[in-house]
């Protein structure tokens, strides 16, 4: 298993090298002194990301549901064909188990690879250093080192595999570009789903680069990295352009980004990067073999979900994960939360059976490494009424009663009235032993108040973060808050955003 070196503590964000200062540094950067464990730690957000994604999707009922509506609506099955009709499986039981299916394997795939690019650049990290009094310009790399760089661009290339996949066909169906595309009229008793671009649909520069990116021959000529860079060039120059990209094609695209920038980092590493083809050949079955173990995961995952059925459990059309977290805290509301918490469950409950029937594991104890073992899924309680307080004027009207009641005693005369201070006055002689008249004054030692830091931000800000941590209880109610304010109120509490790759 390749060892994982601790990073160095980051004092100051802006020392953490983003992918595009890395880009920019490039060229001018010696080959030798690439920087693994950086580029490591960009590759661990990316897991990081990946295992919150899949939490969700086990803990959150409206999350699963948004994430099933967004791929339910990025399926070439939504095209009309050219004669105008729809898809025959479309909104059918078994047009939502490949919805449902996908889902589960890209969210769980993802991890499998992120995990698996991880831990290849700690090893690329050790390797450096061990062999950092080797590494010349003049001399060839060690062969373990050499060995290590190409099974990692190899990883690389086949796991921009996935992504790109996906991006053909999920493109087509997008809101945006939907019009450009026409879908076949489907054979009876065939799968298989035939679409193709309008015409002059080539001329458009972002069409140009998706049919790039599904060409293997003009994408081998253009290069990945190449054509990532293009996009994010196009897409920031041109806001139009912008807007032809979904949410989810835009999320997709990002993950492509970071594996093509990684990509280019490895092929920067001159003068062996040019030699690096040749000596593909030279291990490509070893490297092949070696790719197999460490994607081990992402085979099962892929191998196990044929036959599955979810959509009895999984289709959220009828509303079964509807999920009014956002609302008040009622019984009606609880009642509504812990019903669509309970379909959730019934959906992983089948999904970990008919994989554990499989595998002889579920896919939690196959990830168990990834994800904290103290972590619990959290649920909603039952409703219990809340105690109701008594009213302020109730409370006066007793404290009236009691002086009424005092006032009523019989008291001695009244005498001089002395206040007494009562202090401890335990001297240390010098001579003879001390005489304690009365036991000392145990005075009980002071509360520790648990102090916490106060930060200053401003209305703007403060209505960011009264949206992102409402309380049920309380009259107001979360809202959508816009990627510009919740930017400027992390950083005027004291945070430090930094832009990576496209909308990474």
């Amino acid at each position: 298993m390749p060892v994982k070196p601790q990073l160095p503590p980051i004092n100051d964000p802006a020392e953490f090298p983003t992918l595009a200062s890395m880009a920019a540094e490039a060229p001018y950067r010696l080959p030798a002194l690439i920087d693994f464990n950086h580029l490591k730690a960009i590759i661990a957000a990316k897991r990081l990301d990946a295992a919150e994604h899949i939490w969700a999707l086990r803990e959150d009922p409206g999350y699963l549901s948004d994430i099933l509506k967004e791929w339910s609506s990025h399926r070439l099955e939504t095209l009309l064909d050219t004669n105008g009709a729809k898809h025959p499986i479309l909104d059918r039981p078994l047009f939502w188990d490949r919805v449902v299916s996908n889902v589960i394997v890209d969210a769980y795939g993802s991890l499998a690879v992120w995990d698996a690019l991880q831990n290849e650049l700690a090893s690329l990290a050790v390797l450096q250093v061990k062999y950092r009094k080797s590494i010349s310009p003049e001399e060839k790399l060690p062969p373990e080192y050499m060995k290590a760089l190409l099974a990692f661009r190899y990883l690389l290339d086949q796991a921009s595999k996935g992504p790109i996949l996906t991006l053909k066909n999920g493109v087509p169906a997008s809101a945006p570009l939907r019009s450009l595309f026409i879908r076949d009229p489907q054979v009876p008793g065939s799968t298989m789903i035939n679409v193709r671009t309008k015409r002059n649909t080539g001329q458009d520069p972002l069409m140009w680069i998706f049919n790039t990116l599904w060409d293997d021959h003009t994408l081998f000529l253009v290069g990945l990295p190449n054509l990532m860079d293009e996009l994010e060039r196009l897409v920031q120059s041109d806001p139009k352009q912008k807007e032809k990209l979904s949410p989810w094609v835009a999320n997709v695209a990002s993950d492509l980004g970071v594996i093509a920038r990684a990509w280019h980092e490895i092929d920067l590493y001159q003068p062996w990067a040019a030699a690096f083809d040749h000596g593909l050949v030279d291990y490509k079955e070893e490297i092949e073999r070696g790719f197999s173990k460490k994607v081990e995961a992402l085979a099962k995952v892929h191998g196990a979900f044929q036959g599955i059925s979810l959509a009895k459990v999984g289709d959220p059309s009828d509303g079964r994960f509807s999920y009014p977290s956002d609302k008040r805290r009622t019984k009606k509301t609880t009642d509504a939360m812990r019903k669509a918490e309970e379909n959730l469950d019934s959906v992983w409950q089948i999904v970990d059976q008919f994989y554990e029937k499989k595998t002889r594991s579920t896919l939690s104890q196959l990830f168990r490494h990834l994800f904290p073992q103290s972590r619990r899924l959290e649920r909603t309680p039952e409703w219990v009424e809340p105690i109701k307080k008594p009213k302020e004027k109730a409370e006066i009207n007793d404290h009236e009663r009691v002086q009424e009641g005092l006032s009523k005693l019989s008291l001695p005369p009244k005498e001089p009235f002395q206040t007494v201070v009562t202090v401890s006055t335990n001297k240390v002689k010098t001579r003879g032993e001390a005489v304690v008249n009365s036991a000392p004054v145990v005075e009980p030692p002071p509360q520790q108040k648990d102090i916490q830091p106060t930060i200053s931000v401003s209305t703007r800000a403060m209505k960011v973060f009264k949206t992102l941590f409402h309380s049920p209880s309380q009259s107001d109610l979360p809202g959508e808050t816009a990627w510009t304010d919740f930017l400027y109120a992390m950083a005027s509490s004291g945070f430090a955003p930094q832009k990576l790759y496209g909308s990474v």
